[in-house]
């Protein structure tokens, strides 16, 4: 068994791709929203505050930096001893009102 093998064999990866695969219109149309928001390089709060948003109503403690990178912290849930960190940049090069 390979790698990849071995790690899709983990109940919780297994349990996140079958979610993935049961959520993915849900998951594709919200990755589809966020490339609709403008966001060029140094001018992408717009677009961070809105993933900021997001993340914050599925339980992430979120928040934008200083150069609106993304930072989330999804709280540990048992018997999961600690939390998961995530950090997202948000900038684009296509500039406002290219449709993605």
């Amino acid at each position: 068994m390979n790698t990849i093998q071995a790690i899709n064999c983990r109940p919780e990866v297994a349990a996140a791709l079958d979610g993935f695969r049961g959520n993915l219109e849900d998951i594709l149309a919200l990755a589809t929203r966020i490339q609709q928001v403008p966001a060029p390089t140094f001018i992408e709060e717009d677009r961070s505050r809105f993933v900021e948003v997001r993340c914050g109503r599925w339980g992430s403690l979120t928040w934008v930096g200083m150069i609106c990178n993304v930072y989330g912290r999804l709280p540990a849930t048992s018997p999961q001893p600690t939390g998961r960190w995530l950090c997202r940049r948000t900038s684009t090069p296509f500039s406002p009102g290219k449709q993605i």
